[in-house]
């Protein structure tokens, strides 16, 4: 499962999982504002009932976009 920038050959989420683990993608809780607040979430769908919530956040640090006044209560918000 990946989350990348349209605009350039790099930058972006990505969390690998094996085929036999049932998962599903949370919209509702990842962000993605490119070169400020990059994440990608998804909850494991675990037999036993108790589901497990995965979340992958990276803050680039590329200057000029990079914006700690909107990266931070974004992370808080979450």
């Amino acid at each position: 499962m990946m989350r990348y920038r349209d605009d350039g050959a790099r930058g972006g989420v990505g969390i690998f999982i094996r085929e036999d683990i049932n998962f599903k993608i949370r919209e509702d809780i990842g962000v993605f504002t490119p070169h400020i607040f990059e994440s990608i979430c998804i909850t494991i769908i675990n037999p036993n009932g108790k589901n497990t919530v995965m979340g992958l956040i990276y803050r680039p640090n590329t200057e000029p976009r990079v914006d700690i006044d909107i990266f931070s209560p974004t992370l808080f918000d979450i």
